[in-house]
């Protein structure tokens, strides 16, 4: 699917447990204590039954960016059969939550623990198996869970190592994906594939045919491309007289043997062209591992000339901004050609391709590590309206505030590729000090025998809207009228490729179909709230109001505000938790690491957290529970203005101190980010033991809407606007346990 959809997996992940919790309580007599052992065998064999019918499900449908009611239908059918695992694995933890609520303080600290070891397994698993496989291999553990909860029940006993035998001959069989492959993603031909490989952010495949094509093409996740091209080390020239728009920046260092840093080097098209020019050392950082060493270090290196195996060229295999941050070098050329994470890659779980190449604080990084006559090239699309590159403007702008930088207008070049189109490619240029006179002719001769267009160059300004910006004394108020948004992105909100408002979301729809595919993201996301809204209301309310209708006459006020307190919990921990996935991002080089680490660590040690309750006094539960809060407060205000110093200043240690320091950050918020939960499970068995599965569906329910509104706020304010969103939601769940300590027996 396209990226923006991979935002559904939180979401029915937390509608489907939430929608288990309220089916326990609609049907309290069918799930009985006595019988609980064999409900959770059962439901755990369904989700792993579910596991491998919304793969196939999955493998099947083809979204697509069209507004049709077919392709809404075909949402709603992979959100609800996608839903389903999580539906029955939840009804295990649902029951067990109702019937060892005595013990939740320890049922709930396995559970976390199973969770956090998930997402440390995650990552290798998608490594080694890829992402159809390794669904089959995730079914695995929910059988074994089937086979321990069976206990002496032999039917469910051997119904589940029936299951787990069949399951695991497939997984043997399927090893290579033959057999769940996935053969048409996004239009991509299948067929013409000649190299598959996942790992745990992407699928790269290569088309083309090696013996009679001059490029093979590398894709990412079906849709974000690079090249592979013949490379001959003994014919340099050939590639200086390619013409491309995205060499522009090296001829005005022609004959100066620049020192160049490539930020995605993909198949190397900009490394050839560097070293074409007469670069003396070409630094290209990549990001994913198997472009640079499965595809062009090992299968297609004699195809490509080894290109990166040249002594003047090293890769290295890195997140960009992680890597610049931690290298000394100045450079002459920092260039960046079309990098983006319009697939699901570097955008790791998340919808709208948030994206730290591209946010003020990041080309003040690069701006820092350029030579004093240092170039920074960066080549994007052309669209219409124009917004990429006036972006770029925008950051360029606010980064030479930050630096005292006099005259904007003398440190910018614009140019577009030659011929007409609703898509070209324009080179962006920033020279750390201004353009000499010699330098723009420069530039106006190259323009003229290649057919370049320029937009913008000093000194021959032109009347469009690169020329108003770049030379204006008021770009806010530009920013204001222009009809999209093209506000500089900080690495709080670092949403670069979206640029339409939340109030004008519609307007995507009015923008061709390239600014469609960057657009459309708030978009789905306000249609997945819309979705996920409705979903929560017929599966999750409606229920109680057709099946139970005096269920709030008979719950009590003083027990409705228990249900909301568990609503408070399951917005406020999802918020925080998103939040603080995003921020660690830039900290740990890659949105998979930050994901894995955040999760793990939140997860242990609210495991520990939890654990730690079960010594809580019942008669001062309540008053514990607005003591952490409070405390989560602190901690997460101090986290807002000390992470920011932290990530900026030690960025540059190796990855496994990172993580090290990650964890260590992580873990006192975590530990009193798992108390809450608990706590809240055994008031409410004090007060009324049959709420606690309405209570854990409640929780999800608010979780699945918590993780879309987050985004929302995260694009419209920030990421630390959205963490105080967060703390207020928790101060809100405070409030509910006022004068809840006193024990109603029944």
């Amino acid at each position: 699917m396209y990226y923006h959809f991979a935002f559904l997996a939180i979401s029915l992940a937390l509608f489907g447990s939430g929608a288990s919790g309220i089916y326990v309580y609609l049907l309290a007599k069918l799930f009985r204590k006595e019988n609980a052992h064999k409900h959770m065998a059962l439901s755990a064999i369904l989700s792993a039954i579910s596991i491998i019918t919304a793969l196939l499900v999955l493998l099947k449908v083809d979204l697509n960016l069209t507004t049709f009611e077919g392709n809404y239908l075909r949402l709603i059918t992979v959100y609800i059969v996608a839903a389903m695992p999580f539906f029955f694995g939840g009804l295990s933890i649902s029951v067990a939550l109702t019937h060892y609520a005595e013990q939740i303080s320890r049922v709930y600290f396995y559970d976390l623990i199973g969770a956090s070891l998930g997402c440390l397994l995650v990552i290798p698993s998608l490594n080694l198996l890829g992402g159809p496989t390794a669904m089959l291999a995730i079914s695995l553990p929910m059988i074994l869970a089937a086979i321990l909860f069976a206990g002496s029940t032999a039917f469910y006993r051997k119904a589940a190592w029936a299951i787990f035998v069949l399951i695991t001959v497939l997984l043997v069989c399927d090893y290579k994906g033959q057999f769940f492959a996935i053969t048409n993603a996004k239009g991509e031909d299948g067929k013409r594939i000649i190299m598959q490989k996942w790992n745990s952010f992407s699928r790269v495949t290569v088309t083309g045919d090696p013996a009679r094509d001059s490029y093979l093409q590398i894709k990412i996740d079906s849709d974000a491309a690079t090249s592979v091209k013949r490379f001959e080390p003994s014919n340099l020239e050939k590639y200086k007289e390619e013409n491309s728009i995205t060499s522009l920046g090296y001829y005005l260092k022609e004959g100066q043997e620049p020192k160049v840093l490539i930020i995605g080097p993909g198949g190397g098209p900009d490394v050839s062209n560097a070293l074409g020019f007469g670069a003396s050392k070409v630094t290209g950082v990549e990001i994913n591992p198997i472009i640079a060493n499965d595809i062009m270090r090992d299968k297609f290196k004699d195809y490509s000339g080894r290109l990166y195996e040249h002594p003047k060229v090293e890769i290295v295999v890195d997140e960009g901004r992680s890597y610049i941050r931690s290298t000394n070098e100045k450079y002459d050329v920092i260039q960046a050609t079309l990098v983006d994470t319009w697939a699901a890659t570097s955008a790791g779980a998340f919808a709208l391709t948030e994206n730290n190449l591209y946010t003020v604080e990041a080309f003040k990084d690069y701006a820092s590590h350029l030579s004093p006559t240092g170039l920074l090239t960066m080549t994007r699309w052309l669209l219409d309206p124009p917004q990429q590159e006036l972006r770029l403007i925008s950051l360029t702008w606010s980064m030479m505030e930050e630096f005292k930088i006099e005259d904007p207008s003398r440190h910018i070049m614009i140019v577009k590729d030659r011929g007409e189109s609703d898509r070209l490619a324009v080179s962006f240029i920033f020279k750390r000090s201004p353009f000499l006179d010699e330098e723009v002719e420069k530039m106006l001769e190259v323009c003229k025998k290649q057919g370049f267009g320029p937009l913008y160059l000093p000194g021959y300004p032109q009347k469009n809207i690169f020329t108003e910006l770049i030379t204006t004394k008021d770009p806010e108020a530009i920013y204001k009228t222009y009809p999209l948004n093209i506000t500089p992105t900080y690495d709080n909100s670092p949403f670069f490729f979206n640029n339409v408002r939340l109030e004008d979301y519609k307007k995507a729809f009015a923008l061709n179909y390239e600014s469609q595919k960057t657009n459309l993201g708030m978009f789905v996301l306000v249609t997945l709230f819309v979705i996920t809204l409705v979903l929560v209301a017929l599966f999750l309310l409606a229920p109680l109001l057709i099946f139970r209708r005096n269920v709030i006459k008979d719950a009590g006020f003083k027990r409705l505000k228990l249900i909301f307190y568990f609503a408070c919990l399951g917005m406020g921990f999802i918020t925080v938790e998103i939040s603080l996935i995003q921020k660690f991002t830039l900290f740990l080089g890659h949105p998979v690491y930050s994901l894995a680490v955040i999760l793990f660590s939140l997860l242990l040690f609210s495991s520990i957290g939890s654990y730690t309750t079960g010594k809580f006094s019942s008669e001062t539960l309540a008053e514990s529970a607005q003591k952490i809060i409070g405390i989560i407060w602190i901690v997460v205000l101090l986290y807002i203005a000390i992470l920011p110093y932290i990530f900026y200043n030690y960025v540059s240690l190796p990855l496994p101190i990172k993580v090290v320091v990650a964890v260590v950050f992580l873990a006192p918020l975590a530990f009193l980010m798992g108390m809450p939960m608990p706590i809240g499970i055994r008031i409410t068995n004090q007060q009324a033991t049959a709420l606690i599965p309405w209570a854990w569906g409640v929780n999800g329910a608010t979780s699945v809407l918590g993780s879309v509104s987050t985004f929302i706020l995260a694009i419209s304010f920030g990421f630390n606007q959205s963490l105080l969103v967060g703390l207020f939601i928790y101060a809100l769940a405070g409030l509910l346990l006022i004068r809840q300590d006193r024990v109603i027996v029944e």
